[in-house]
């Protein structure tokens, strides 16, 4: 887990799935939700959203391809509504 920009984070998991990814992109999201830590400027709970991607490398795909997808995913997510977790094969 690394700071990917300002607001956003990237996780990297080794040999998984996108299944698996969504699992757990969907507990750490339920954990975080759960913790009802409020952002006393927003007067609001933080939540956090997850864009999820997956790929088998090969000479033809860039870093850039996964980051794009899962930031494809991350963005429909944030306009969905927050606080969920959205895969990028579902947007295809």
């Amino acid at each position: 887990m690394a700071r990917f920009g300002g607001e956003e984070f990237v996780v990297l998991l080794y040999n998984t799935s996108e299944d698996g990814a969504t699992i757990i992109a969907e507990k750490m999201r339920s954990v975080i939700e759960n913790l009802g830590i409020i952002n006393k400027r927003l007067e609001k709970f933080i939540t956090v959203s997850f864009g999820v991607a997956s790929i088998v490398p090969n000479k033809d795909l860039k870093p850039t391809n996964l980051i794009d997808a899962a930031d494809q995913a991350l963005y429909h997510a944030k306009k969905e509504g927050r606080n969920r977790v959205v895969r990028s094969s579902s947007l295809m």
